[in-house]
């Protein structure tokens, strides 16, 4: 099939918003995502998530760009896949071991975790309505093929602290409104899955759309041939957005996508 361009979305904050506790997409999102399709456009996901607790979002996407770019699928078939070297996860791993700060070790089948203080666990699985089968006692880290890092951290201080520690090799990419974030190696991006993805559909990324949030779809924003920032938004994504629509609750989606002429 020859598509006339491709339209990518972050999840959270994007598509939901635990804010607001809307955790699936409205039924306009839903609508106008059926109207790109109709339009010949391909439609995907570009999440930080890994596919182990993606949600259900009511919605037959075309590609799945996870783990911050480390996995690619299009229509079913896996046309990317990248794990982190595993001298890199035993260093990491070692660190946060010795300084007693909660992680987990991601890949498409489980979250591994180890070290999380229960209400620091349990208040991210709630606030996100994760699965809780997706999550796993970690056993040994050598024994896991990780794909993306989940870091738990005390306060701010401490997350500080882990962005220091790992800065130039890694990018700490906080999740909004808590004390998780992602430790996402420098080689992974969702910039590289979408462009993994055009190259794949035999389009141009002139013809991309990329819609985001936050600090991780920095990279995605500025790729695209039109980068759209959802309110609210990392402030980090102003030096790349091409426009910023409304809120989740407010149907950004639609918004922007009527008023750039996509459907």
């Amino acid at each position: 099939m020859q598509y006339k361009g491709a339209v990518f979305f972050d999840i959270d904050g994007t598509l939901v918003d635990e804010r607001n506790e809307i955790f699936e997409p409205t039924d306009n999102v839903k609508k106008a995502i059926i109207k790109l399709k109709e339009k010949g456009y391909l439609t995907g996901v570009a999440t930080g998530r890994s596919l182990c607790y993606f949600p259900e979002l009511g919605i037959d996407f075309d590609c799945y760009v996870s783990s911050n770019g480390a996995l690619v699928e299009i229509n079913g078939e896996v046309v990317h896949k990248m794990f982190y070297p595993q001298n890199e996860v035993l260093e990491i791993a070692k660190y946060m071991e010795e300084t007693n700060t909660g992680y987990s070790l991601e890949n498409s089948e489980h979250s591994y975790y180890k070290n999380a203080h229960e209400n620091q666990f349990e208040e991210f699985i709630a606030r996100f309505e994760l699965p809780d089968g997706a999550f796993v006692p970690l056993g040994k880290p050598s024994d896991v093929k990780v794909n993306k890092i989940l870091v738990y951290a005390n306060d701010l201080n401490q997350l500080e602290e882990i962005r220091r520690r790992f800065q130039g090799n890694y990018i700490i990419a906080n999740h909004h409104g808590g004390l998780t974030a992602d430790i996402i190696s420098t080689q992974i991006s969702k910039a590289k899955g979408i462009e993994i993805v055009a190259e794949k559909i035999g389009i141009s990324m002139e013809d991309t759309y990329a819609f985001g949030d936050d600090g991780n779809d920095y990279e995605m924003l500025k790729a695209a041939g039109c980068g759209v920032a959802m309110t609210p938004h990392d402030k980090i994504l102003d030096e790349v957005a091409d426009f910023v629509t409304l809120s989740v609750k407010e149907d950004g989606i639609v918004y922007a996508l009527e008023t750039l002429g996509v459907i």
